[in-house]
């Protein structure tokens, strides 16, 4: 299965574009990743996303910026895979392009609740690999 996710705000600007997709809305906030509270981010993710990431669907998380990328596609999307693999599947990937010390530290701080939310997903797990990718497109400017 493939399911898309908008992400809120700048992601819905792309709703006719992706509705024939019936896409489901999620909110990952790029101003958690700009204040490092990366626990924010793993304790509000969707739960439709995270069961079907631990289905083995590939997902799609659709977002815009007024430049060149979004955060949450260039930094968020890498720290999800990074995160749910080491607590999913017991192994540390290696991102390109990123310090894996930074993900250490990210993985380190996630607090119990919300390490224990990421952990019952573990139960539905059909395949061996997250698959999970983002989708940035330039918004018009607001």
């Amino acid at each position: 299965m493939i399911k898309y996710y908008l992400n809120l705000t700048l992601g819905l600007d792309f709703y006719e574009r992706y509705k024939k997709f019936n896409p489901t809305i999620i909110r990952i906030q790029s101003s958690h990743i700009e204040r490092k509270v990366y626990n924010k981010i793993f304790y509000g993710l969707d739960n439709d996303l995270l069961y079907h990431l631990a289905m083995g669907d590939l997902c799609f998380i659709v977002d815009g910026s007024s430049n060149s990328s979004s955060k949450v596609i260039r930094i968020g999307i890498p720290v999800i895979e990074y995160v749910l693999n080491r607590i999913w599947f017991k192994q540390e990937i290696k991102m390109t392009g990123f310090d894996i010390n930074w993900f250490r530290k990210i993985y380190r701080e996630l607090e119990k609740d919300t390490r224990a939310k990421l952990k019952y997903f573990r139960n539905y797990l059909q395949k061996d690999k997250i698959q999970l990718y983002g989708i940035s497109l330039k918004t018009k400017d607001r």
